[in-house]
């Protein structure tokens, strides 16, 4: 069956749309350079195959044939002449960076070269992607010859790092379903799968040294991560969970299962033929709690438990903790080629090792005046270890929190913790980008257009050091994906967004020509039967501020091509009556409350893109902080009340300032002005403990010494309101004053969210 629909959907022809002079061809990632000539290329089963490799591309060459096998029932005979109808591999004495390679097309050949296997394999994947996409207008059979349009295209990534990471921890996945996504990740020239292996929630990789971590690590009771997705999937099947991963053992069902190392070997070999590289990740020393309820001896307190925020770790003072791990880290060693091993570092509890007597020992002996030190303790005899093994370690952001050696390669995730990338860099360390926003594909707010726009998050990185930064990689956390159509529906088509993101040069990066040459590819996902959303009607609001001029632009992004939008500025439903946006921008000199919403076939098309836009009197002024913001919500940081930027109904967006102590700030408007009155937002999102102040007070001064109150509004949404609520906290004042103090009453003790003091 999957043979027949690869024969309907290769009928899909060349776009003839124009984009920078040349056809759209469907590529994905777009080449480097790519340069579209007069002529096709007939290929059929009578096409020779010409190598001149000298036996170093065998696994390349079978895999080009397996697709012609696909084709033509068969695979392509044999030629020394490469002269006349042939596809001819070369491995070429010319340099290539690095994954670099040529393919030209003329009438009489088609030449794959490369001086590497690497740079082969992508251009069989470019030639594969176009053979899906050029399949000949006639519509017939297999045996129907495919006109290839001729072309020259020289190639090679931006990055070197550009991968997925599954956790197979949470909720585990198949062999097959790992091999399956080798394949798509080799298609759109990813290069990494990163498994996240060892959890709190299970133990995935057999280690014959300790056979307990699978036969009872790998298996656990229903939690409540489980009992959600059952209670999920009696609405939507795919978050059920896998019934393939449930057993029943002395009366219990329970859930997982484990790879052995012979499936892992094999799986490993698998993917080396398609140049991804599987990376192992170890979680140490926290997130090790089904090792610890196995081995409790491990920890501080020799038991599992629970800190104030995540599970007891390993104890970093115990000579047997270094013996278990080292153990176990020369099977996984012996076990993956890759040359990185991540060994987690992250949000480890610390209580238990301030209140231990062996660490308060240890912290003595070297000296260390804080629990940190003993995280940078652990992680440099680990890093000692896999060094001497030839491994290089990686490790999540969290292990900056000490000092740490250059040779440390540190994933990025936390985005709002906004000085990591500077760091890193500044201390040597290369950097793998992963931010939570947007790379973070289990989460349902990740769209297409930030994580192709992801390298603008690159310039954090001051310039002459981004030479550090490796690449980046999408992150799929299963605690709430639970099967494998669930992961592919997370998955496809971001990250198509993210292949392009990381491999194309900016010069050859559109995004207009992204989205069409996307709607031809979904076709692909299809035959490979992968679940994916259609492409969403959602608009993005990307908001700039024009200080000289005054005025506030707002462009809006979208997936679909070439879409209807329209848009009113108080706040209504937009109808076809209203102002059409004409694709640049939608200015604002004032106040006015955007609605906006995509057409289609005379329709409107849900959701509504909303967003308050106000140029007020006190954008660009200096704001202090008496209180500082919660450093895990920082938004603009000092800027971030009075940049003329307003978030949107997601308190994550990077636009909401999060605290969780009193907000009191004093904007400094730099001379004497009338303060006609102040507003200010707040939102009320109780599942993530967000909740309204109790009062927001305003007080003037000319001095900056002595403030008279001007008014308090008080808040009149129940904490029992559950909804999503934003509410402006407002007042009128009319008095001239250069310093106005902004004090608002945290009654909860919980999160408060706020976007923008408006001075009018």
């Amino acid at each position: 069956m999957k043979r027949i629909i690869f024969i309907f959907t290769l009928c899909v022809v060349l776009i003839s749309t124009s984009v920078f002079g040349q056809s759209l061809l469907s590529l994905i990632p777009n080449p480097a350079s790519l340069e579209q000539k007069k002529g096709n290329f007939i290929l059929s089963e009578k096409t020779r195959l010409a190598v001149y490799d000298e036996g170093m591309l065998n696994h390349e060459v079978a895999y080009l044939q397996q697709i012609m096998q696909q084709i033509f029932d068969r695979g392509l005979s044999f030629g020394e002449d490469g002269s006349q109808n042939a596809i001819v591999i070369r491995r070429s004495s010319d340099s290539f960076p690095q994954g670099g390679y040529r393919l030209d097309i003329n009438e009489k050949q088609i030449l794959l070269s490369s001086s590497h296997p690497e740079g082969i394999f992508y251009a069989v994947q470019t030639l594969k992607q176009l053979l899906f996409f050029v399949r000949s207008r006639d519509n017939q059979g297999l045996e129907t010859n495919l006109s290839i349009p001729c072309l020259s295209i020289t190639d090679s990534p931006a990055f070197q790092w550009r991968g997925l990471m599954l956790d197979v921890s949470r909720h585990f996945f198949s062999v097959e379903y790992l091999k399956k996504q080798v394949d798509m990740l080799a298609f759109y020239k990813m290069n990494k799968l990163h498994l996240h292996l060892t959890d709190d929630q299970g133990w995935r990789i057999e280690i014959k040294k300790y056979p307990e971590l699978t036969q009872q690590g790998a298996w656990r009771i229903f939690n409540r991560q489980d009992s959600a997705c059952m209670e999920m999937g009696k609405i939507n099947p795919d978050l059920s969970l896998d019934p393939r991963f449930i057993i029943s053992q002395n009366g219990n069902l329970l859930y997982g299962g484990f790879y052995s190392q012979d499936e892992l070997k094999d799986l490993i070999q698998y993917a080396r033929e398609r140049h991804v590289e599987i990376v192992p990740e170890i979680d140490m020393p926290g997130h090790m709690m089904t090792a610890i309820s196995i081995f409790p001896e491990l920890s501080c307190t020799g038991s599992v438990g629970w800190g104030d925020t995540f599970s007891y770790p390993l104890c970093p003072c115990n000579e047997a903790t270094f013996d278990f791990l080292e153990n176990i880290l020369d099977e996984v060693a012996a076990l993956f080629p890759s040359r990185f091993i991540h060994i987690g570092i992250d949000e480890v509890e610390k209580n238990t090792w301030k209140e231990s007597d062996a660490c308060k020992n240890v912290m003595r002996e070297k000296g260390f005046e804080r629990v940190e030190q003993l995280q940078t303790y652990f992680m440099n005899r680990i890093r000692d270890y896999l060094s001497a093994k030839g491994k290089e370690v990686i490790a999540w952001d969290e292990v900056l929190e000490g000092e740490i050696d250059s040779n440390v390669n540190v994933m990025f995730w936390r985005d709002w913790v906004g000085e990591v990338p500077k760091k890193a860099v500044r201390n040597g360390n290369r950097i793998i980008f992963v931010p939570g926003s947007p790379l973070y594909f289990s989460r349902r707010d990740s769209s297409l257009y930030p994580i192709y726009h992801l390298q603008s998050k690159f310039n954090e990185v001051p310039e002459d050091k981004r030479e550090l930064i490796r690449g980046a990689q999408a992150c799929i956390w299963t605690e709430g994906v639970p099967s494998e159509h669930a992961a592919d529906y997370l998955i496809y088509p971001r990250l198509l967004a993210l292949a392009e993101a990381v491999w194309t040069p900016a010069n050859a990066r559109n995004w207009d020509s992204f989205k069409r040459r996307l709607t031809h590819q979904l076709y692909y996902l299809d035959t490979e039967q992968i679940k994916h959303p259609a492409l969403t009607y959602a608009l993005i609001p990307a908001m700039s501020v024009d200080q000289k001029e005054k005025k506030i632009r707002i462009e809006l992004e979208n997936e679909q091509i070439n879409p209807v939008i329209y848009y009113t500025t108080d706040g209504s439903v937009p109808s076809e009556q209203s102002h059409r946006y004409n694709g640049r921008e939608i200015t604002v000199s004032g106040s006015a409350e955007i609605c906006a919403a995509i057409y289609d076939k005379g329709v409107v098309q849900p959701p509504f893109a909303r967003r308050s836009v106000d140029y007020h009197k006190a954008i660009g002024k200096p704001v202090t902080y008496r209180i500082p913001w919660h450093r895990a919500y920082p938004a603009g940081r000092e800027s971030a009340l009075t940049d003329g930027l307003r978030g949107s109904n997601r308190h994550n967006d990077g636009f909401w300032q999060g605290f969780t102590t009193d907000l009191d700030v004093t904007v400094d408007m730099q001379k004497p002005t009338l303060i006609q009155g102040l507003s200010a937002m707040f939102m009320q999102s109780t599942g993530p403990g967000i909740y309204m102040p109790e009062y927001v007070e305003v007080s003037l001064s000319e001095d900056g010494i002595h403030f008279e109150k001007s008014f308090t509004a008080y808040n009149d949404v129940p904490e029992t309101e559950r909804m999503l609520t934003i509410r402006k906290f407002s007042g009128e004042i009319n008095k001239k004053a250069r310093y106005i103090k902004v004090f608002v009453k945290n009654k909860t003790g919980h999160f408060m969210f706020t976007d923008e003091l408006v001075v009018y």
